[in-house]
């Protein structure tokens, strides 16, 4: 699978980030645009059951790896993992029934 949009870019291999990353970079060059490597993350899901770091580099810099993050208000981490999903969602709703 592969998804790109302006905050996540989905895809089969890291070395595939890397091209889309670089794709980017270099299309945003051509009107002038930085990005800003302080506010942009990689966070990598492997396919195995091995976690393992990723290197995306922008210009010579690597961007933020992160366990996880926030997008379009659910969770989504690096394992795979949907506890802290769960949890966020639970304590939404603990007040209403509460």
């Amino acid at each position: 699978m592969l998804f790109a949009d302006d905050s996540v870019v989905v895809a089969q291999s890291a070395e595939e980030i890397q091209k889309i990353v670089d794709a980017f970079s270099n299309a945003s060059k051509k009107f002038d645009l930085k990005i800003n490597i302080s506010m942009t993350e990689v966070l990598y899901q492997p396919n195995s059951t091995k976690s393992r770091e990723v290197d995306i580099m922008v210009d010579g810099n690597k961007l933020i790896p992160v366990p996880e993050f926030s997008y379009l208000g659910s969770i989504i981490s690096s394992d795979r993992c949907i506890d802290a999903e769960i949890q966020r969602s639970m304590a939404e709703a603990s007040p209403s029934f509460g």
